[in-house]
């Protein structure tokens, strides 16, 4: 049913509220059109909705700007409190947006007179408490305009915040954190910037910033836990500068906002410029790519020039440094050849003191030791070095080297304790040692076969072999008595177990291809056992 209101015509229904109607009508006295709101019958006996209404009417009336809608008069009419403002034909600020399917610049501009209307109130000292789409209107010349102060409240006056069930009242979707958690002393101007905030989320990436949620319960439990997703995960192509407008409009305590609505439209005009925003920290390397950016046309126009300078005398340059390169790479590649012919004598000359060790040919391993270059020495050096004099150990700082073997590229294996390490040297002199942990700790003995490819390794409770090249055990086994020698038989298919002088034992060979054991050497065998340190101590004869 239509109100009577003395001197307006009501036409049709425009809307409908918690507080009330809002009717077009018409003036009479003055013939225009208005929006005609009135307190709904069922809220004329409430004294905080009389009071709410009244609210609105006074806080609107402060404001005079092309971007709020105006009110005319207000008055009470057969019983019913109204006031009549200014009609706009237009839609609500998202459906705008979607139906002309406006740019993001487009978007901006249009959001710079919106925020401006906001300023306007909060220099008046209103806050509107409840800005979504629904209550901005865009008409026809792309003008928006701020309705609906209906829960809006004075900086220096009390607060209507909550209904008489104890809720928030607003929209949920588009309310802050602090009004949503019921905190009505820290809702102030800084609470619009929430607000508008979540609105540009939602026209410039077509979705609210919060998941979506199947109930209110659902949806309060995002808002009070400000549980927000990033712009850019929303609608990648956003530029950075404006997902940072947006975190500073969203962030959840009010003092990491915008201070003003003022700021706001300030740093929107300068994203839309090109220019550096206060949301984002100002460095020396931001301030630059933004300036580049906003001129460069002249920028581009500079390169050109300079590219053009610069082209002869680059490619004299060009020219002098391929020559220069040709020449730098063949001395690099006829010192690589020296280092390789070098490190592959050393390590050949290293591989003869061995064998010249074990034949027990010690005057001779000494000399062609002492040929080795000193440039290439190292550790299995000193190492065969202390063997020809007659020594049992060669220490390099804490590592005691066990072993050495040529390998097969060419290179060389060391095995040293306590640290348990294979390394393998190649022939290249910056390249690194390559480096293998081996399965055992406390090594007291390492034996590499004659071709290098296995190493046996034993400590006082365990034997092993252990395949180089795949780095794999082969076989292993448990020691009775820990002090026992290892050997490999001269075609490295048997791993030898020997004993000591002092408690003989049988010889025991393990056959490495199927890890199967004979009791004792054959007849035939004739192997010599090592006793410690690569010595060829004595030979273990069959037991009969």
């Amino acid at each position: 049913m239509h109100p009577r209101i003395e001197g307006y015509q009501v036409h049709d229904l425009l809307g409908r509220g918690g507080m009330g109607t809002v009717w077009r009508a018409t003036e009479l006295s003055t013939a225009r059109e208005v929006a005609l709101k009135v307190l709904g019958l069922h809220t004329l006996g409430s004294r905080r909705a009389r009071a709410r209404f009244e609210r609105e009417i006074s806080l609107a009336s402060r404001l005079e700007h092309p971007g709020i809608a105006r009110i005319y008069t207000s008055g009470i009419g057969a019983g019913s409190y109204y006031y009549a403002m200014e009609l706009v034909h237009g839609q609500p600020m998202d459906e705008h947006v979607r139906a002309r399917g406006l740019t993001t610049s487009h978007t901006l501009a249009l959001f710079i007179h919106f925020v401006e209307a906001i300023a306007h109130a909060h220099l008046r000292g209103v806050i509107h408490r409840d800005l979504k789409p629904a209550n901005v209107l865009v008409d026809e010349q792309g003008q928006p305009h701020v309705l609906d102060f209906g829960l809006a409240a004075a900086e220096d006056s009390e607060a209507l915040a909550l209904s008489t069930d104890g809720t928030p009242l607003g929209t949920l979707a588009y309310m802050p954190p602090e009004q949503a958690r019921g905190q009505h002393d820290a809702i102030d101007a800084r609470s619009d910037i929430y607000s508008i905030g979540v609105m540009l989320f939602q026209c410039v990436t077509g979705e609210l910033p919060y998941e979506p949620w199947n109930n209110r319960v659902e949806l309060e439990q995002r808002v009070t836990r400000h549980e927000l997703r990033r712009a850019r995960a929303v609608r990648p192509g956003i530029p950075r500068d404006l997902e940072a407008i947006l975190d500073a409009c969203l962030a959840e305590r009010p003092d990491q906002r915008y201070v003003s609505a003022q700021l706001l439209a300030q740093d929107l005009r300068a994203f839309l410029r090109g220019e550096p925003v206060t949301a984002v920290p100002l460095t020396l390397t931001y301030l630059v790519s933004r300036r580049l950016r906003r001129h460069w046309h002249w920028v581009a126009l500079s390169l050109v020039v300079c590219g053009l300078l610069l082209g002869g005398a680059m490619v004299s340059y060009v020219q002098v440094q391929h020559q220069r390169d040709i020449a730098v790479r063949n001395e690099r590649a006829a010192h690589e050849a020296r280092v390789r012919a070098e490190r592959l004598l050393y390590f050949n000359q290293i591989a003869g003191a061995q064998a010249l060790i074990r034949s027990g040919q010690l005057p001779e391993a000494v000399v062609a030791l002492d040929q080795c270059d000193p440039v290439y020495r190292h550790a299995e050096w000193a190492y065969l070095r202390d063997l020809a004099d007659g020594s049992v150990w060669t220490r390099s700082g804490l590592e005691t080297l066990l072993a050495c073997h040529p390998a097969a590229d060419g290179g060389l294996h060391t095995v040293s304790s306590p640290q348990s390490l294979l390394r393998t040297f190649a022939l290249r002199d910056d390249a690194q040692p390559r480096e293998q942990v081996l399965p055992m700790q406390s090594i007291a003995q390492a034996v590499f076969s004659n071709d290098g490819r296995l190493l046996a390794l034993r400590n006082t409770e365990r034997w092993l072999v252990w395949d180089i090249a795949r780095a794999e055990v082969v076989v292993s086994g448990s020691l009775d008595n820990g002090s026992i020698p290892l050997a490999f038989d001269r075609s490295g298919g048997f791993l030898m177990l020997g004993s000591r002088a002092y408690k003989p034992a049988p010889t025991r060979l393990i056959r490495l291809a199927d890890a199967s054991a004979l009791p004792q050497l054959p007849e035939a065998a004739g192997e010599r056992v090592p006793g410690s340190a690569g010595r060829w101590d004595y030979i273990l004869e069959p037991m009969h």
